[in-house]
């Protein structure tokens, strides 16, 4: 409901707040349920107000602060039953990743600018819900996109589509098998008003269609695979990816590539748009894969999904899987710098 001045309540202060975002509310994480609660960690009710500040949906521009007196939540794997099993979220089908990815929270509104709810997403810079296609509910496992959005409660998404929505803080999630998904125990990273400022985040072999092992695909051919492998990455609030990439074969060798295809690697989360990285810039990109030579610059071509490798030699080839070897002491190392998807 649009919240009301509630004055003096159980002797605290409990006044209307009209600044955007969230207002005496904070995340809980029991027996595999995380829930939106009061900020003082005890259930939500009329007596524990929570308060959420969203830009209204009849009159653009100006703000509705809503009461929420009522706990909201889902449930991941190791709960009494997932209700959020089998939602993608950008992630390819049957994937593992036992690594913290970050999830964000947030508030959204429906047609109606009556009834507030909280969904989650990998994307931190969403001013609206997607299309109705990439939301997903606990009724609907259709939140399959990396910008898409998984609601709390199982509403009718027509009523909720391409509405305003507001960022309202994170959390981290792992997923296991089946496609479903594990929330990590929080930390001092998560909860309302934070965003993993700073926080850095490992990409896993073998997932979004890399092959098995390796963080490239295969293409026609088998993908090369490197000794040490540190693919990094963090994502900003403003919707920037920030991914550092450094493959190296030292000590020892590692899978020689085959295939005289383009070297393609599958991108961590989806990009804006595609873009040409030029090689000329010194942080975008080196590679050795002839012994006794220094390494040479190599530039980016970004599509959306994936990363190809544009060699640095005023011509448009490209780095290809039979261009490694396995030699020991060959590396690939590249940055990215760009914003994610968000339609």
């Amino acid at each position: 409901m649009v919240s009301q001045s509630s004055g003096l309540q159980n002797g605290r202060i409990n006044a209307r707040f009209e600044a955007i975002g969230a207002h005496r509310l904070g995340l809980k994480l029991s027996a595999g349920v995380l829930s939106v609660v009061g900020a003082n960690g005890l259930d939500l009710s009329n007596l524990n107000l929570g308060y959420v500040a969203i830009p209204s949906k009849t009159f653009p521009g100006l703000l509705n602060t809503y009461a929420i007196n009522a706990n909201q939540s889902f449930s991941d794997s190791t709960s009494s039953g997932s209700t959020i099993i089998g939602n993608l979220f950008g992630t390819a089908s049957t994937d593992i990743w036992a690594t913290d990815i970050p999830f964000y929270l947030y508030a959204c509104i429906d047609d109606s600018n009556s009834t507030p709810i909280f969904g989650i997403s990998r994307v931190p810079s969403l001013i609206q819900a997607p299309a109705a296609a990439n939301i997903g509910t606990p009724a609907s496992v259709t939140a399959n996109l990396s910008y898409g959005m998984f609601l709390f409660s199982s509403v009718t998404i027509a009523n909720y589509d391409l509405n305003p929505v507001i960022c309202l803080g994170s959390f981290r999630m792992q997923k296991v098998a089946a496609d479903d998904w594990t929330v990590q125990t929080l930390n001092n990273s998560d909860g309302f008003g934070r965003f993993q400022d700073n926080q850095i985040f490992t990409m896993p072999s073998g997932v979004n269609g890399n092959a098995s092992g390796a963080y490239f695909i295969d293409n026609g051919g088998t993908a090369p695979t490197f000794v040490v492998n540190s693919l990094t990455y963090k994502l900003n609030k403003d919707g920037t990816l920030w991914f550092n990439a450094v493959l190296f074969n030292n000590p020892g060798a590692g899978t020689a590539g085959l295939g005289a295809v383009d070297l393609t690697h599958n991108n961590v989360i989806e990009l804006a748009s595609n873009q040409f990285f030029q090689s000329t810039h010194p942080g975008y990109g080196r590679f050795q894969n002839t012994a006794g030579n220094p390494s040479k610059g190599v530039g980016q071509e970004v599509i959306n999904t994936n990363t190809r490798f544009i060699l640095n030699d005023n011509s448009t080839n490209r780095l290809q899987n039979v261009s490694f070897d396995g030699t020991a002491g060959y590396l690939l190392a590249w940055c990215t710098f760009a914003p994610v998807r968000t339609t």
